[in-house]
């Protein structure tokens, strides 16, 4: 892929998943030009949806309990 955007086959690229998770600090899709990387909340969730995942996840930390959508 990096190849294709370099010669301009793409135009750009958004990208969510990795078949390494997470990206390697290093990887060069980081810094791209062409390339947006964006958490696995890129999809259409609603601002209500992702408070609510946060706050239950503070709340599972604090008591020491397993977070929950961990990748």
């Amino acid at each position: 892929m990096l190849i294709a955007l370099d010669q301009g086959r793409l135009r750009g690229a958004i990208l969510d998943v990795f078949d390494e998770e997470p990206l390697a600090a290093k990887h060069p899709l980081w810094l791209h030009p062409k390339v947006s990387v964006t958490p696995h909340m890129a999809s259409e969730a609603s601002n209500t949806a992702i408070v609510k995942q946060l706050l239950e996840n503070t709340r599972r930390f604090s008591q020491g309990l397993a977070l929950l959508h961990q990748i």
